[in-house]
C-alpha cells in the first residue's frame, strides 16, 4: 500500500511549519534520495528525546494514537544498540512511527525541497541516509524468521546496494559492510 500524496502532502506540511526540528527517516527518506523505488507504506519522524509524545502530538492536530494497541509504543534498539521510544500513530490513513532519538542520532543530511503542488514547495529535514540503511541490516540480521517485514528489508539492502554502485547486492547484509563509521 503506498502513502496518499495529499494526506502526505498535509501531514508534512503540519510537521514543518509545526514541529520544524523533526526529521523525516526511514524508507521515505531512502525514497527521496532515490536509493530505493518502491512506494513507503508509512512515515518514520524523528525527534528529540527530550521531547514528549504528548507535546508532539499537541502540535500537531489531526495526528493522533494509533488504536492498535499491539503496536502503538515499545521499546526499540537504535543502531548503537540504546534503548529508544517507538510510538506509533495516525494521520487520516497514513501510519506514522515516531522515534525519540539521542542528539548523536538526531542529524539530518540536508532540507529536501518536496513539491504539494505547482508552484509549492516545502523544505523538510531528512535523515542521514547510513542510520535507515544500518537500521535495516540490523532488521535483517536480528530477524529469527524470514517474515515479510525482514524480506521487505532484505530487498531494500539489495536495490540501495546496487544503487551505490556496490557490485555485490548482497553486500549490505554482511556486518563487515556496516555503513556507519565506527
Amino acid at each position: 500500500m503506498s502513502l496518499n500524496k495529499t494526506h502526505l502532502d498535509e501531514l508534512l506540511k503540519k510537521l514543518t511549519l509545526q514541529m520544524p526540528l523533526a526529521i523525516i527517516g526511514g524508507s521515505l527518506m531512502l525514497h527521496y534520495r532515490g536509493l530505493i523505488k518502491r512506494e513507503p507504506n508509512d512515515v518514520d519522524v524523528l525527534i528529540p528525546n527530550y521531547l514528549s509524545i504528548t507535546k508532539f502530538l499537541e502540535r500537531l492536530p489531526g495526528v493522533e494514537l494509533a488504536t492498535d494497541l499491539s503496536s502503538l509504543s515499545d521499546v526499540s534498539t537504535d543502531v548503537f544498540g540504546n534503548k529508544i521510544q517507538r510510538t506509533a500513530c495516525m494521520y487520516k490513513d497514513i501510519k506514522i512511527c515516531v522515534f525519540k532519538v539521542p542528539a548523536e542520532q538526531f542529524l539530518y543530511d540536508h532540507e529536501h525541497r518536496y513539491a504539494i503542488s505547482a508552484g509549492h514547495h516545502l523544505y523538510i529535514r531528512i535523515q542521514r541516509p547510513m542510520f535507515a540503511i544500518e537500521a535495516k541490516r540490523q532488521y535483517v540480521s536480528n530477524s529469527k524468521a524470514h517474515t515479510p517485514y525482514m524480506i521487505k528489508h532484505a530487498q531494500d539492502l539489495a536495490e540501495i546496494a546496487i544503487n551505490m554502485g556496490m557490485s555485490d547486492p548482497l553486500a549490505l547484509l554482511e556486518d563487515k559492510h556496516s555503513v556507519l563509521p565506527f
